[in-house]
């Protein structure tokens, strides 16, 4: 995910402005956050945030690189929540509980997202999208774009893994864990630590166990609140387990999110969703190159509308298709709304 800069938020209108980490105040702390009013997602405290790997996202639901960020944002919390890291999307601008829910969940949003959010010490937020993650200690080790995060929460992450480790990491153990700052894919870095748990040297098992540990706990974590969300929204929690099942494979941990999975995939909208969804990625697909051709044009311009009437007509008919084979999927009403910015009839 790229973003060209930060943008300033003035009455709901965003506007560029150049921003850089270096150029902010890095004081701020864990216990320095006020989560203010919680609108969806985990119910987090602040105790909940000691001792684990922070990402609070300042965002709007009118600021268009805010909403180009936020799945990029959800996919690292599906990525990582296991892994002990703690996302939160705080709210910046103007807007009903329902409406930040609804723009939010159309980006794919799963995690904590809450409004009147406050850091102690950040008084200098001039745009948003704005990123602050904080280590396990409580430190803030970023602020700024989110497209400069994931190296950063990679590496604390690994030193969250690695801290209070009994004596220095054996050679294998050291590996594992800066292939996680590398960005070895979560469900590799599990089962080599399950693997090296079961080695011959002691100390390397030893290490390995203690990584698991810390793991299982987080999963641990992630799973009861799955679980409290299951008859809330059932859709928010689905691809996070689905992580779950695949990352911690062989492990308790990844036994239960089987459990679960299995008895989600019974629900009716979660059929009808699973269902609907790669129809609405390849309508998002279209919809994302008709905007590259159209830039600040009308897309409902007679000129646009005569130059791609073949793209809109497939798109037509794609969302025609969706709309007859899951009419009860929540994934509908996005596509409807991708039909409606071109004036498409798709009764």
């Amino acid at each position: 995910m790229k973003l060209a800069c930060a943008f300033l938020v003035i009455a709901n209108i965003t506007v560029p402005i150049s921003a850089r980490a270096a150029d902010f105040i890095m004081t701020a702390r864990t216990d320095g956050i006020e989560l203010g009013k919680p609108i969806m997602g985990p119910k987090v405290s602040p105790d909940e945030l000691k001792g684990r790997v922070v990402l609070l996202e300042f965002w709007g639901r009118n600021c268009a690189p805010c909403l180009a960020s936020l799945p990029h944002v959800a996919q690292l919390s599906e990525q990582y929540g296991s892994f002990g890291l703690v996302v939160i999307g705080a709210h910046a601008q103007e807007g009903t509980p329902e409406q930040i829910r609804e723009r939010a969940k159309s980006r794919g949003v799963s995690f904590a997202v809450v409004e009147h959010a406050r850091v102690k010490d950040v008084k200098d937020i001039d745009g948003i999208p704005h990123c602050i993650i904080f280590d396990h200690i409580g430190k803030c080790v970023y602020r700024g774009s989110p497209e400069d995060i994931d190296a950063r929460i990679r590496e604390a992450l690994a030193n969250w893994l690695s801290a209070d480790m009994e004596g220095t990491p054996s050679k294998p153990v050291t590996t594992v864990i800066e292939n996680l700052k590398k960005g070895q894919p979560p469900a590799q870095f599990v089962q080599k630590a399950v693997s090296l748990s079961h080695s011959a040297e002691k100390d390397t098992a030893k290490q390995a166990k203690a990584l698991l540990a810390k793991l299982t706990d987080a999963a641990g974590k992630e799973l009861k609140e799955a679980e409290s969300l299951r008859s809330e929204d059932p859709l928010m929690i689905l691809s996070r387990l689905t992580h779950l099942s695949t990352d911690f494979k062989g492990t308790p941990a990844g036994t239960r999110a089987n459990e679960l999975l299995a008895e989600l995939k019974k629900d009716k909208v979660v059929i009808a969703e699973l269902k609907a969804r790669p129809m609405l990625e390849k309508i998002r697909t279209v919809d994302a190159s008709l905007q590259a051709i159209l830039k600040d044009g009308d897309p409902k311009g007679s000129e646009f509308l005569k130059s791609q009437a073949a793209v809109l007509k497939q798109l037509q008919s794609a969302i025609k298709q969706l709309k007859k084979s899951a009419p009860d999927a929540p994934s509908l009403k996005d596509a409807l709304e991708i039909g409606e910015k071109y004036g498409l009839n798709v009764k």
